[in-house]
């Protein structure tokens, strides 16, 4: 029997990732159709790039636009993939986020403390407010894949908190 948190992360994932996809994205050959207006990706088929442009060894952290575009401060949804153990360090966004972790461990937290708060795992989410500081923590040894939606658009500002 399957679990009831590893369910509602299924279908709460199936259903965004049935929603319909900008204009800017495009089909890849791994795509399947179902029906008309329906395109399913499989997770071993989700592409991914890095967010930083000069990551040609792919070992930062890694997004796959759902929907929106990531450019613009406008709706967005995104897988973003990170190393075990990374931490991006004291930052901000501009605009409030919503996150659903759909593998790994994480904590999101506020910089400085000691104490990184409760473990966030598959089917765990969390609301983050703009222009409030915190830093995040992929604990798992593996790979951190988030489904994280902001609004308003997406950057990252680090900031001088303490670590």
């Amino acid at each position: 029997m399957a679990s009831p948190i590893k369910s509602s992360v299924t279908f709460v994932l199936g259903t965004l990732l049935l929603a319909p996809v900008a204009a800017s994205a495009t089909p890849t050959a791994s795509t399947r159709t179902a029906a008309p207006n329906i395109v399913i990706t499989p997770a071993p088929d989700v592409k991914y790039q890095p967010l930083d442009p000069n990551d040609s060894e792919r070992k930062g952290p890694q997004i796959s636009i759902l929907f929106g575009d990531f450019a613009k401060k406008a709706p967005v949804g995104f897988l973003f993939k990170v190393p075990g153990g990374f931490r991006p360090g004291p930052h901000i966004h501009t605009a409030d986020y919503y996150s659903v972790v759909v593998e790994g461990i994480v904590h999101d937290f506020a910089p400085g403390s000691a104490d990184e708060g409760s473990p966030i795992g598959p089917g765990g989410h969390w609301f983050q407010a703009g222009k409030v500081s915190h830093d995040n923590h992929c604990a798992s040894t593996t790979p951190c894949v988030i489904f994280i939606y902001s609004p308003r658009g997406y950057d990252y500002l680090p900031t001088n908190s303490p670590r």
